[in-house]
């Protein structure tokens, strides 16, 4: 999609109606998103007592059959992590599936969190990220950039310093293969690392 593309799709006309973006998602989603929270509460415990029983099985199995050499002994470091990956996997997995049922009341949510955590970068302060209140606002304030355009605040933040296009200072960058250009660098926050990286890998092992 080039920049005259994602112009159009971002100021599409037929979402112009004001969408409010300081919201808690309305009545219906609070409600349906407290139910989920339980049902995946019950679920993390269900695989936990499923994930203990099997575990207790490859420990007895390991007992019994790894002094006749016919089986692995099985190292409770083996079991800690198959226990957490398991448990974390399918709360992660569950979760992320009430989220995209509910994906215009979880994206709308989202911008509000990324505006109120960058709203004292340079960047936030330059696009009026503390008063937007709405979609439009939002679309008025902060209007489609291309990577030149944004490459002067990441260049500063790879020199070290902070609060400039995101919120503290990255802890590394993702690149870019290069191969329409030179390489683009893409800053990775530590909550960014935690909530996207490590998660995306657990959500594969519910």
């Amino acid at each position: 999609m080039n920049s005259t593309d994602a112009q159009t799709a971002y100021s599409d006309p037929n979402n112009a109606r004001e969408t409010i973006i300081r919201t808690t998602g309305g009545f219906r989603y609070q409600l349906l998103n407290r139910i989920n929270k339980l049902l995946t509460a019950a679920l993390v415990i269900g695989k936990l007592f499923a994930t203990l029983l099997v575990e207790l099985y490859k420990h007895l199995r390991s007992l019994l059959l790894s002094p006749l050499g016919l089986a692995k002994k099985r190292k409770l470091s083996q079991t800690l992590f198959s226990i957490g990956l398991s448990v974390t996997g399918e709360r992660l997995y569950n979760r992320f599936e009430f989220k995209a049922r509910h994906c215009r009341q979880r994206q709308l949510l989202l911008l509000n969190e990324i505006l109120q955590e960058n709203k004292d970068t340079e960047f936030g302060k330059k696009h009026n990220f503390a008063n937007i209140r709405t979609v439009q606002e939002f679309r008025k304030s902060v209007p489609v950039h291309t990577y030149d355009l944004l490459e002067s605040y990441v260049a500063r933040q790879t020199q070290g310093e902070a609060n400039v296009l995101v919120k503290g200072a990255p802890i590394s960058y993702a690149t870019t293969s290069g191969t329409t250009g030179r390489p683009k660098f893409i800053p990775i926050t530590k909550q960014a690392q935690l909530k996207s990286h490590q998660d995306v890998s657990r959500i594969f092992f519910p």
